[in-house]
């Protein structure tokens, strides 16, 4: 049976990055039996692991995650390489992998790329990859969940690159505790717009 079409977003503070929800997340995949893929800076893959052993992940569950280092991506989208040959040279055959040898052909991916080009003052690249993204949900097996800091978009300049990305999401998600932050609000009025409540 095909998955519903699930490609969240989560803006968090800088200062506080949300290890503990993505290790859930993590952990909610193994437990459905759904290998999962996390492509994050080794910082946030050494503070998630460690939220993973926390939670007495047993070893050969986390042998179903999968830690990809942004680092090599984010060089070569720099250096010039297009974005859906980065995903494929990179990303993609971890991705294949992932599924091949999940029980039920499914698949996680929690990922931090777009945010690496946002910081980068790159938007147009961390668009391209949002929208990789969402061709990788059409086999109705694939559920992404990306993660950005509110660094990615220090400024209400970035407004419309942060409208962008939130529009590319089918749901928005805010870690951030000013409620009168612009990000929040712009990201809470998308979601009431969804929802019908405006």
């Amino acid at each position: 049976m095909a998955l519903a079409i699930s490609h969240d977003v989560e803006f968090y503070e800088s200062q506080r990055f949300p290890a503990p929800a993505i290790a859930k997340f993590v952990r909610e995949g193994l437990a459905a039996d759904e290998n999962v893929v996390v492509v994050t800076s080794l910082a946030h893959t050494l503070a998630i692991e460690h939220e993973l052993g926390k939670a007495g992940s047993r070893t050969h569950e986390r042998a179903k995650a999968f830690f990809v280092d942004t680092n090599t991506m984010s060089r070569a989208l720099l250096l010039g390489q297009a974005v859906e040959n980065v995903i494929e040279r990179y990303l993609a055959p971890i991705v294949r992998h992932a599924r091949e040898y999940s029980k039920n052909g499914r698949v996680r991916i929690y990922g931090e790329l777009s945010d690496a080009m946002m910081r980068l003052y790159r938007p147009e690249i961390a668009i391209a990859l949002e929208q990789q993204g969402a061709q990788m949900l059409m086999d109705g097996k694939t559920r992404i969940r990306c993660g950005y800091s509110e660094n990615a978009f220090p400024d209400a300049s970035f407004a419309k690159h942060f409208t962008r990305i939130c529009l590319l999401h089918t749901h928005v998600r805010t870690d951030l505790k000013d409620r009168n932050d612009w990000r929040f609000k712009l990201a809470e009025g998308i979601e009431e717009a969804r929802s019908g409540e405006i």
